[in-house]
């Protein structure tokens, strides 16, 4: 839980400053840093996600990561990702 509030935090605090006045290339050059600690965020995921790899994540079929997916959010893992005024639930 922890890692992905660290990455909701990361994604809020880079969107406020990308769009706070920095010039084009400073924009560029935030994006790129912030993207670079997304990555590390996101091999840590996998690595506490359990047995599942990359590579087994990509070759699970439509409705297993749909599966997958629910279980997240049902879980609330994924709700700091979700766009405001998006519901957590299905059909809602």
């Amino acid at each position: 839980m922890t890692v992905l509030r660290l990455a909701e935090a990361i994604a809020r605090y880079s969107t406020e400053q990308i769009g706070n006045g920095l010039s084009p290339e400073q924009a560029r050059r935030a994006a790129l840093d912030i993207a670079a600690e997304l990555e590390l965020v996101a091999g840590k995921l996998r690595r506490l996600t359990g047995p599942l790899s990359l590579a087994e994540c990509r070759a699970l079929d439509v409705a297993s990561r749909r599966a997958l997916a629910v279980q997240f959010v049902a879980s609330g893992l994924l709700a700091g990702f979700l766009p405001r005024g998006a519901s957590s639930v299905a059909g809602q």
